[in-house]
């Protein structure tokens, strides 16, 4: 992490291996949120070091609960750290070495060149008695360290090459950023601010950082959808509800994070391959104002909500509720199928928000992992293939 500078300025501090993060990231598309504080818990990431896994999770939950209405998760300090050291989520540091038990990354990960202001540490962090460096496995500087002071691992030293530390002083940031904005970090605006003033805090908006922050959600993107989750449990049949929302269909259909946010053709909206005869569940109460057959949905249903969302649901081989009726969050409505314009048996969900498109995605995300959403803040555009 490179800060207190001019666009101009920092990128001269970008090491090589950022560089090739800026063209490897920009691959990925969209950011979707990651539910932290309910019943389903984040277990595992493909490609992540489990021990890695383990203390930016236990770390990002302390330092949560000691600030009230953040909603950080480990999946936003696995981001940046897949932008700043991606060998850091294998556990592995310079020169071939590895993270040492207590969190401890050794030799110094030293950005490849010092960022502008003049030297605070005297060398005791960032290994430098003539310039400022960003250093470990998150790539902090001093001056962040100094303004997010966070013992991680309580052992009475901060240091940002330890990860345990350099976890709470990134969270603590978050928080802090959330705080003094009102975003929720689980929203694309949310995240994009935070990795804004992450990157760059005199500037947060500036053109350079814009770019950061697409390249930290499109990194939450990837290992959102490399993720496993413990789920609430659910009774066979059942739906699996969660406050006012409840997830479509039986979640144990969902066997990776990939379908949860897999991309719509060509407007936002969510397709699932799914059985034929396979049980479809309303997402939130609400009326039903249309039931039965259209050429393009084929047999469907329409319920227009409380917050303010119309859900559609198509496809299926049986409607089994009737206009007009009023039905509770994960009530059966629909036994899935192929009719209408579909090349496969599969549910596809809709949601508009005064009479406009939005992803579903962000909220199907959330309902796994124990947490519910807001649909008036959804991306318009971050779902859509083409």
């Amino acid at each position: 992490m490179k800060r207190l500078a001019v666009g101009g300025i920092i990128a001269t501090a970008l090491a090589p291996f950022l560089v090739v993060a800026l063209i490897a990231a920009a691959l990925y598309a969209g950011s979707q949120p990651h539910g932290r504080n309910g019943t389903g818990r984040l277990v595992s990431v493909e490609g992540v070091d489990p021990e890695v896994l383990r203390i930016v999770s236990a770390v990002t939950d302390t330092t949560v609960a000691t600030n009230p209405g953040c909603d950080a998760d480990p999946l936003l300090i696995l981001a940046h750290m897949t932008i700043e050291w991606p060998p850091g989520l294998k556990g592995e540091g310079r020169n071939n070495s590895r993270m040492a038990a207590n969190g401890d990354f050794y030799p110094i990960i030293q950005a490849y060149a010092p960022v502008p202001g003049p030297d605070r540490d005297h060398g005791t962090v960032d290994g430098s008695t003539t310039a400022e460096y960003a250093v470990g496995p998150l790539q902090q500087i001093n001056a962040f360290r100094e303004s997010y002071p966070r013992d991680g691992n309580n052992d009475g030293t901060i240091t940002q090459n330890n990860l345990h530390d350099a976890t709470a002083i990134g969270v603590q940031h978050a928080c802090t950023v959330q705080a003094d904005t009102g975003q929720s970090l689980q929203t694309d605006n949310g995240r994009a601010l935070e990795a804004g003033h992450y990157m760059l805090p005199s500037a947060p908006t500036s053109t350079f950082t814009a770019e950061y922050r697409s390249l930290v959600a499109d990194a939450y993107n990837d290992l959102a959808s490399r993720a496993t989750w413990t789920r609430p449990p659910v009774s066979p049949g059942n739906a699996l509800i969660v406050g006012d929302y409840a997830f479509p269909v039986d979640p144990s259909l969902i066997t990776n994070g990939a379908q949860l946010t897999a991309p719509h053709h060509n407007y936002p909206a969510w397709d699932f391959p799914i059985p034929v005869g396979t049980t479809v569940f309303t997402v939130t109460a609400g009326r039903v104002v249309f039931a039965g057959w259209s050429d393009a949905c084929g047999n469907g249903v329409t319920i227009d909500a409380p917050d303010g969302g119309r859900y559609t649901y198509c496809h299926g081989t049986t409607v089994t509720v009737e206009p007009g009726v009023t039905v509770t969050a994960g009530q059966a409505i629909l036994l899935s199928g192929s009719t209408g314009h579909s090349t496969g048996p599969h549910l596809h969900l809709q949601i508009q928000i005064g009479g406009r498109f939005v992803c579903p995605q962000p909220l199907l995300l959330a309902l796994i992992q124990g947490e519910t959403l807001t649909p008036a803040a959804y991306s318009r555009t971050d779902c859509v293939r083409d």
